[in-house]
């Protein structure tokens, strides 16, 4: 059983990635203004969140605002730059890409069985 859960970000391919993975364990929050909130000018797109559940015999939330922090932990996101935010809009990249990262104290600390970061051992 996989302990993850993920939020997504407007609605995109990914949305049917995470599904197939992960059947029910799946938040989804849609909106335009989420593509970059107030980062300016730059490359955009939809997003994912990815997230380790410590109580996955649990219930999920019902809510994304009830993630609780001592329950759910980042590991990492995953952004698929479709666009170039500008003062006037959005504008098509020419070349669209993934940009991944991940937490890898965050990482550690679940593949390690442990409640904070400062228990691993890197």
């Amino acid at each position: 059983m996989l302990n993850l859960i993920t939020k997504l970000f407007l609605k995109c391919w990914a949305a049917f990635l995470w599904a197939a993975i992960l059947r029910q364990k799946l938040f989804q929050l849609f909106g335009s203004d989420l593509l970059r909130p107030n980062m300016g000018d730059g490359p955009c797109g939809p997003n994912t969140e990815i997230y380790f559940d410590f109580q996955p015999e649990n219930n999920l939330p019902k809510k994304i605002e009830e993630l609780d922090n001592k329950r759910f932990i980042e590991i990492g996101n995953i952004v698929f730059p479709e666009f170039y935010h500008k003062r006037e809009g959005y504008l098509p990249l020419a070349e669209k890409c993934v940009d991944a990262g991940a937490g890898l104290e965050r990482i550690a600390m679940v593949l390690q069985g442990k409640k904070n970061t400062f228990e691993i051992d890197l």
